[in-house]
C-alpha cells in the first residue's frame, strides 16, 4: 500500500512539473523576435527588444560567477537563461534536470 501511495505521489509531481511549462508557454507572444547570445559560461534567449537588458544581466551574470566560481569544486554545467518580459512581477525559476534552465522575469524599477 505504501508503494502504491509512492508511486501516485511521482505520478502527481512528474505532471505537475511537466504541465508547467505548457501552460507557461502558452502565455508567450507568438511574434516575438528570439535572440540567442552564447558565452563560454551560459546559452542567453530573449526577445530582440530587450538587446540592452540582456547585455546587462550577462555582464552582471559573468562578475557573479567570477565571484562565486572559487567557493565551488567544480563549475556548473552550462546554462540556458532566458529573459521573459510576458509579467510585471519581479521573479524566476530554475531547474537542471533535463539540463540546466534559468527563466529571469524582466521588470522596470518602480517609479514612485
Amino acid at each position: 500500500m505504501a508503494l502504491l501511495r509512492l508511486l501516485c505521489l511521482q505520478l502527481l509531481l512528474a505532471n505537475a512539473l511537466l504541465s508547467a511549462p505548457l501552460a507557461a508557454s502558452a502565455q508567450l507572444d507568438p511574434s516575438i523576435d528570439w535572440k540567442e547570445i552564447e558565452t563560454d559560461s551560459a546559452i542567453w534567449v530573449f526577445d530582440a527588444n530587450h538587446q540592452v537588458a540582456a547585455q546587462y544581466s550577462i555582464k552582471q551574470f559573468e562578475e557573479a560567477r567570477a565571484r562565486l566560481l572559487p567557493v565551488f569544486n567544480e563549475p556548473p554545467r552550462k546554462p540556458t537563461i532566458i529573459l521573459l518580459d510576458n509579467t510585471d512581477l519581479a521573479n524566476g525559476s530554475a531547474r537542471v534536470v533535463p539540463q540546466p534552465i534559468i527563466t529571469l522575469n524582466l521588470v522596470h524599477p518602480a517609479t514612485d
